[in-house]
């Protein structure tokens, strides 16, 4: 465990230095450029008879300029004029004649958007593994009753052209009906959904970016996807059987006596005791824990996302977007630092779990 410690603080500290690097580069090339830019248009700009205002002016500059300097294009001279008199008017750092630097207020106002963030993160990294194993375990149960799912059982249903009763039929379309809207919502870009739903309902709310975080860009599906492909793989092996021959309940029923009770799909390696499920289970999830590196990165970029697309003022998402768009790299490399520590701390917290497990199974801890 002390190597992954080691490791993860030497990406921490190589990323810290590269983006220091690269900022300090940025900002002496700006500077550099923007001196060199200034000392070209200084003798442009002492010219107090040329008013470039009036069209007549303009034209007169254009043809003179053309006269005297024919390897350089006029419109080119005369949009880099005008561009430098509206960043005189416009840029802070023109008109205090300070460098625009980060603050202690900066970091203040940032720090409390990135507790916000970390806050969201963390609640929806709960819900969705809570809420996508409890998902996978449906599933896996379902499959091993032979009943699979809805749109499978109907499809079946119309190949064999059997008669059917015609209430299942229906109630197997309405099934199918709402797991084809339920998939195509727990697919969909969470930016689609929001401005589906902006204007008829608070899309500003922390809460409704939790929802959207939690049922939009198939984090959900993926995650249950994947445990319940571990939980499939397991059932398969040969310590399945040796529990079985062990007496242990090997029934796939609800609330059945050999079965599993339904509250298993919350607290499923407290309800499975017993049964040859809660083995499956356990093998399962310890394969699943590395996996949660992968979720809680994509997490962090889904919920980037969301704050740009809702385009809230007060959201981490905004104020980076928005620093991009006003080239405030300062601010924008301390955003995107902030959001690779968190990434790292999550690294962190399951290797340390994946540790502890790995030491439980080997009697050593």
């Amino acid at each position: 465990m002390r190597s992954k410690v080691i490791e993860h603080g030497l990406s921490v500290f190589c990323v810290g230095l590269l983006f220091l690097a690269a900022l300090w580069w940025y900002s002496s090339m700006q500077s550099d450029s923007r001196a060199q830019r200034d000392e070209a248009l200084a003798p442009f700009l002492s010219l107090d008879s040329v008013d470039l205002s009036n069209p007549y002016h303009r034209e007169l500059f254009r043809e003179t300029a053309e006269t005297f300097f024919p390897g350089q294009p006029s419109d080119s001279l005369l949009g880099a004029i005008d561009s430098y008199r509206a960043e005189r008017f416009t840029n802070r750092e023109y008109k205090s004649g300070v460098e625009r630097t980060m603050t202690g207020a900066d970091l203040a106002r940032l720090g409390g958007m990135y507790l916000q963030f970390v806050a969201v993160y963390l609640v929806t990294l709960l819900l969705t593994s809570v809420a996508a194993r409890s998902l996978a375990v449906l599933t896996f149960v379902s499959a091993k009753q032979g009943g699979g799912s809805a749109p499978t059982r109907l499809l079946r249903l119309v190949l064999e052209r059997r008669g059917a009763d015609g209430r299942m039929l229906l109630r197997l379309l309405l099934r199918a009906a709402g797991s084809a809207v339920a998939g195509f919502i727990l697919f969909s870009p969470a930016y689609v959904v929001a401005y589906a739903l902006k204007g008829r309902i608070d899309t500003g709310s922390i809460l409704f970016m939790i929802l959207l975080a939690v049922f939009t860009n198939g984090v959900l599906i993926n995650y249950a996807t994947r445990f319940f492909n571990l939980l499939t793989a397991e059932s398969r092996k040969g310590y399945v059987d040796t529990a079985r021959v062990k007496n242990l309940r090997a029934g796939w029923g609800w609330n059945s006596p050999h079965g599993l009770p339904l509250r298993l799909l919350w607290r499923p390696r407290e309800f499975a005791t017993g049964h040859i499920f809660q083995q499956i289970y356990l093998q399962a999830r310890f394969q699943l824990v590395p996996a949660l590196k992968e979720h809680a990165s994509f997490l962090i970029t889904g919920l980037i996302i969301i704050e740009m697309a809702l385009n809230i003022q007060g959201h981490l998402g905004y104020e980076l977007l928005q620093n991009i768009l006003y080239r405030r790299y300062d601010v924008v490399v301390t955003i995107l630092f902030g959001m690779f520590l968190l990434v790292k701390l999550t690294e962190l917290a399951v290797d340390w779990r994946v540790h502890l497990v790995t030491r439980r199974f080997a009697n050593e801890g």
